[in-house]
């Protein structure tokens, strides 16, 4: 089998002995039987950092691998580091000069945007990218959503921890108006509407209209109002923890209650 190292973006000659076992081990991985190039469009960087393999990653890159080199789902090794919240390849990409504004080519997100997505993360590649200078209030392509917002729909608490720290917009509009504490409600995330709501978060901030038979609530609607996803299996203690924090939030501001609180406070007590 013919290994096309050329791809790699080192030659042979570089390579020292210290990272000779790994890299090795790496192509024989990667290329298998193939004898292609990439693998699904992934080069052996992309692949390491897709996977959190640290040492491979570190090898190639300082071996001269394209770190702006882009896969075919149009994603950057950096993209690939961010989504599995692999934070030692992320400081690595990073400190190599890998462009922190780089747009996936079909969804038009950002590496921050990435760290978002998962639940279960750390915060640590959404920290690292934060100090580095990412713009926390990039807009992607999809629903015009920024990072807080697909942490909120994500449940990730983490992440949302690192974005309140440095300072994001709580109440910023994704489409439709809808804010970080509609989305992080409609999916059920009761610890991520604590969280926001201790950032700051307005509980009465209104969406515009949607359609009513997903459940997104309607024109003027506070997060409290909007229905649940049904597709996110919320549970009943989950929405009960939801609406608590919600309501006991709106009370705690009574300066802020607008007209349609006060009539529909009015009602319930007739």
């Amino acid at each position: 089998m013919v290994i096309q190292r050329a791809s790699l973006g080192f030659h042979e000659n570089r390579r020292p002995a210290a990272c000779h076992g790994v890299i090795r081990g790496t192509i024989d991985t990667i290329w298998g039987s193939a004898g292609s190039t990439k693998l699904r469009g992934k080069d052996p960087l992309a692949t390491s950092a897709m996977n959190g393999i640290y040492p491979n990653a570190k090898c190639f890159v300082a071996h001269g691998a394209d770190i702006r080199t882009r896969d075919n789902d149009g994603l950057m090794p950096l993209h690939r580091a961010a989504y599995g919240d692999h934070h030692k390849i992320v400081a690595l990409l990073v400190s190599k000069g890998a462009p922190l504004e780089a747009r996936a080519s079909k969804l038009q997100y950002t590496p921050l945007h990435y760290t978002a997505l998962t639940a279960t993360t750390s915060g640590e590649s959404t920290k690292l990218l934060l100090q580095a200078g990412a713009d926390k209030e990039a807009i992607s392509g999809y629903f015009s959503r920024r990072a807080i917002h697909l942490a909120a729909v994500a449940g990730n608490i983490q992440g949302t921890n690192e974005l309140i720290a440095f300072g994001a917009a709580l109440d910023a509009p994704s489409i439709n108006n809808w804010r970080a504490l509609h989305l992080a409600k409609h999916f059920g995330h009761w610890q991520v509407v604590e969280k926001l709501l201790q950032g700051g978060a307005d509980p009465f901030a209104t969406c515009n209209p949607q359609t009513i038979a997903l459940g997104f609530g309607k024109t003027g609607d506070r997060p409290s109002k909007v229905g649940f996803a049904v597709e996110s299996k919320v549970s009943d203690a989950d929405k009960e923890r939801c609406q608590k924090l919600l309501k006991d939030a709106e009370a705690a501001q009574p300066q802020k209650k607008p007209k349609a609180y006060m009539d529909e406070l009015l009602h319930n007590l007739a």
